[in-house]
């Protein structure tokens, strides 16, 4: 049997939490992108405190091992959050490309 809280609610991020984590993506998102393995950066949520906006950088953990340079925890007061996911890839430009039309 599941036991569900219907009185527990989900905060929102707050328009300063946001508005601060965008400053931070915007100032920081080019240093971030430098890093190796690094394939993205966004705005997303710490998981266990759901009304706080993060940076969340993305890295490709296809090869196996994390960048040497290092990521921090936080920037500018902004939790950062590392999701290590797969290669990217163009899949559009790619399916052009099997099709001839590149």
């Amino acid at each position: 049997k599941l036991n569900i809280n219907l009185k527990a609610k989900m905060m929102p991020i707050t328009d300063e939490k946001m508005n601060r984590a965008k400053a931070a993506q915007n100032k920081y998102e080019g240093q971030l992108m430098a890093k190796e393995n690094v394939v993205g950066v966004s705005i997303g949520q710490v998981a266990n405190r759901q009304n706080e906006a993060a940076i969340v950088v993305l890295v490709d953990g296809s090869t196996g091992h994390l960048s040497e340079d290092r990521i921090p925890s936080e920037l500018d007061g902004v939790p950062v959050v590392i999701r290590q996911i797969g290669k990217l890839e163009a899949r559009y430009q790619a399916k052009r490309a099997e099709a001839g039309w590149v």
